[in-house]
This record gives C-alpha cells, sequence and structure tokens, in this order.
C-alpha cells in the first residue's frame, strides 16, 4: 500500500517510544554531517551545486532521460551566481531543471500551488518528450505515475504506480 493511499493520509499519529531512539541517531548523525559541512566553509556552494546536480541528473535517470551533466551543472552554476573554469554550455531543458531545483529548495515555505506546479511546466516545455503538455492546465484523463527505487549493492530495481488525478488535485493549494 502507498502512502498516499491510507485512511489518514496526510495525518498521521504514531508512537514517540518506537521512534525516538532512532530519530536521536539520526540528529547525531545530520549533526555530524553539518559539522563537516561547516568545515568547509569556502566549498559550501560547491557543495549544494553538486548536491543539485546529483539530484537533477538522478531523477531524469528515473524518468528514462539521460542529461549532460555538465551542461546541467552549468545552468546551476549560472543560476547561484558563480563563474566556472571552463564552462560549458546550457540548453533550455537544462535552465529551466536548473531553476525548478532551485525554486524547489529556495522556497521551501511556499506552498505548491497550480500556479507553481504549471510554471514548472512551462520551464520543462523545452523538452521533447514534453510537447505534448498542455500548458496552463491538468489533462484530464492522466494519472501520476509514482516511482520507487530500491537499489541494493549492484542491482536496482523500480516499481511505479499510478496515482489517481483527483488525489493530487485535491491536496493542491488552489
Amino acid at each position: 500500500m502507498w502512502i498516499w493511499q491510507q485512511d489518514n493520509w496526510p495525518n498521521f499519529t504514531w508512537n514517540e517510544g518506537h521512534i525516538m531512539s532512532r530519530l536521536r541517531k539520526t540528529r547525531l548523525t545530520q549533526g555530524i554531517l553539518l559539522g563537516k559541512v561547516a568545515g568547509q566553509s569556502n566549498d559550501q556552494q560547491r557543495t549544494m551545486l553538486d548536491t543539485l546536480l546529483a539530484n537533477i541528473v538522478h531523477s531524469s535517470a528515473i524518468e528514462g532521460e539521460k542529461l549532460n551533466a555538465f551542461s546541467v551543472r552549468s545552468s546551476l552554476a549560472n543560476r547561484l551566481g558563480f563563474s566556472e573554469e571552463h564552462p560549458f554550455p546550457t540548453t533550455p531543458q537544462t535552465d529551466g531543471l536548473a531553476e525548478i531545483m532551485l525554486d524547489a529548495v529556495q522556497n521551501v515555505d511556499t506552498p505548491l500551488t497550480l500556479e507553481r506546479i504549471l510554471y514548472h511546466s512551462a520551464l520543462n516545455r523545452p523538452c521533447p518528450h514534453t510537447s505534448r503538455i498542455t500548458i496552463g492546465s491538468f489533462l484530464r484523463h492522466v494519472s501520476l505515475y509514482l516511482i520507487q527505487t530500491k537499489q541494493l549493492l549492484s542491482h536496482s530495481e523500480t516499481n511505479t504506480k499510478k496515482r489517481p488525478r483527483h488525489h493530487l488535485v485535491a491536496q493542491l493549494v488552489l
């Protein structure tokens, strides 16, 4: 069963006794990681760039799309405001993906509205496989595909599940 299929989605309850030890370990690990990042203060922006780059490239790979990582990196660097020693040509697609990613991480507290989703969709417009997207509305007959990837050593397994369109529309801040 998918999380959005739970009867109490998205209002969950839990037993603190079962999760507190794991939460403490997670917070300790998070603190160690943050300490390591803080020790590399000169490279924080570059570290963020590399993290965002990996996220874009791997997310696109899940969708079956192979991006030029150098182009994506240049698009991100341009939007983050620092120059690269050997800049690589960008494309409208990589510029759009960089803008979407930065909007997501820099505006995390901004509600996900229909307007915002459609803006992201418009940024993806230069992609050849998205030429069928109708900008400004949801397609009535399309459901979302949820993708779950399990990576075990060198074996990767991906499962997909259609999520009905009305679930998404009901949860948007309109």
